[in-house]
């Protein structure tokens, strides 16, 4: 019925879709059917509290947000950012097609992971400098799991406090759907006090469509797991307005996901 396996000569075998669940697959979502299975899944037995208040209710009821859950222990840490890289892997391989930055120097990911998306920008543009901001204990996995064995640097960071490196591109990766609309546009506000001059935000995130509900069950997701939501391009254009930023350009990659380039609004404007 899941058209994971099918019998032959009486053998069961793994379908195409079912090889993407062996762990030596180069796009495996092994980590992730076990990682969605743990903790993420019990958080959606408080999904009525959080329609009925609007935000996360599972660390009201528990004491632990999910980042709080996932850096307390290396395993659990270890498992969630395999299977986030997994996503990155397939969502951004096309993304370096979709920027220009043959005349850009310093490239941030801010909040990235395993760096996915900053590798595959800097396998096009290896002139740019990386640098991967992330949270201490994200570090300090990706050192003992040998992920950091890049080109890039690796720096630790707090989203909401003032950032400790500067550049004229920042990537900020499937980061604002972990947050309401207050914290969201504080995140913003600090990726353009980052920004070096004549640089660009790109905002990597997917739309949610009011039409066709496409993103509703990831949205209910974000709600349930962060307090987060998915948001329209008008809410995500309130929300950059916010900030002091504004769209210059939308670019789409196959995975269906937008880019969105950003500049900060001059004084005249």
């Amino acid at each position: 019925e899941l058209d994971l396996i099918y019998k032959e000569n009486d053998l069961l075998k793994l379908t195409e879709k079912g090889t993407l669940l062996q762990s030596n697959n180069e796009i495996s979502l092994a980590a992730a059917a076990i990682h969605w299975a743990a903790e993420p899944y019990l958080m959606w037995l408080s999904l009525v509290d959080s329609l009925k208040h609007n935000r996360q209710m599972y660390s009201q009821k528990y004491g632990d947000t999910i980042f709080e859950w996932l850096d307390r222990d290396k395993s659990t840490l270890q498992l969630y950012h395999t299977a986030m890289a997994a996503y990155a892997k397939h969502d951004y391989q096309d993304i370096a097609d979709k920027v220009d930055l043959s005349k850009n120097h310093i490239v941030i990911d801010a909040g990235g992971g395993q760096g996915v998306l900053l590798d595959y920008i800097l396998q096009k543009y290896n002139h740019l400098e990386g640098i991967l901001l992330e949270r201490a204990a994200v570090i300090q996995n990706i050192i003992q799991t040998n992920e950091g064995k890049k080109r890039f640097s690796l720096v630790n960071f707090d989203l909401f406090a003032k950032w400790p490196k500067h550049a004229d591109v920042i990537f900020l990766s499937r980061v604002i759907h972990d947050w309401d609309d207050k914290f969201s546009i504080a995140i913003l506000k600090r990726a353009k006090e980052a920004l070096l001059p004549q640089g660009n935000i790109y905002l990597v995130e997917i739309f949610l469509d009011e039409n066709t509900g496409n993103g509703g069950m990831l949205d209910l997701n974000m709600l349930v797991l962060t307090g987060g939501m998915e948001r329209t391009k008008a809410q995500f254009t309130n929300l950059i307005t916010q900030a002091g930023l504004k769209i210059i350009d939308t670019a789409f990659l196959r995975s269906g996901y937008a880019v969105l380039k950003l500049v900060p609004v001059s004084e005249n404007e």
